[in-house]
């Protein structure tokens, strides 16, 4: 089947032809060909490349015997009502009548960020963008990350907006390659553990683990208020 080729994917494909794929990898052939995941142009090439995410969310998941459902019963509110033929022939017109389910409890929440990775490429081992840049998106990552505590987006939530009346937990962070600990709080002891890994990892490492615990949204704001002031860890 015809199909147009920009000038732009023209040019990327002129300029990565099998000649150059030859040169590039001569043991190889043309069985190396090169992978561009999305052109400047902003749409996506034939070519596509995974890139691990650098923020990581684990399920939302309700805390066993500490959440419930409940079924409300709803109308859909019209003008017409009373008149009769309201809502028949089955065109969802009318007057109806739903049963809507609604969640409510504590629940266990798990976020990670690998900070060192923003604008680390993964197939060359450097950083493709300057000290200035990355310390942009490390702002705007945090920003971003606090906004989806505070102001919670998603499905349903024009009519089922989250009542947030309590938000408690831990901020781990390591001033090292070695991972933060993370412990799901469906673990009743999870303050415990982490502070027990953190305990054992700056007996390798000092002070490769902070912890920063917080009770409630406004002292996990002055939290990450504080993590933006830093500057983003970097390797290499």
């Amino acid at each position: 089947m015809p199909a147009e080729v920009s000038p732009l994917k023209a040019s990327l494909r002129a300029s990565f032809s099998d000649d150059t794929t030859e040169k590039l990898s001569p043991n190889c052939g043309s069985s190396l060909k090169p992978v561009i995941a999305t052109g400047v142009d902003g749409k996506a090439l034939p070519f596509g490349l995974p890139r691990k995410s650098v923020i990581e969310f684990g399920w939302t998941v309700g805390i066993p015997e500490k959440n419930n459902t409940e079924t409300y019963i709803h109308t859909k509110l019209v003008s017409d009502a009373g008149e009769k033929g309201s809502g028949e022939g089955g065109s969802n017109e009318g007057q109806n009548i739903f049963h809507r389910p609604a969640n409510h409890g504590i629940y266990a929440f798990v976020c990670n960020v690998d900070v060192y990775r923003l604008g680390f490429n993964d197939i060359s081992r450097h950083y493709s963008i300057n000290d200035e840049e990355r310390n942009n998106r490390y702002k705007a990552l945090l920003q971003s990350l606090l906004s989806s505590f505070i102001n919670p987006q998603g499905a349903m939530t024009s009519t089922q907006k989250p009542h947030i009346t309590d938000f408690k937990g831990v901020v781990s962070v390591s001033r090292k390659l070695i991972p933060a600990p993370t412990i799901s709080a469906l673990n009743p002891d999870y303050r415990q553990e982490i502070e027990e890994i953190k305990n054992n990892i700056n007996s390798i490492e000092e002070d490769a683990i902070q912890l920063m615990p917080f009770n409630g949204l406004g002292e996990l704001s002055k939290i990450i208020v504080e993590l933006i002031g830093r500057k983003p860890y970097r390797i290499g």
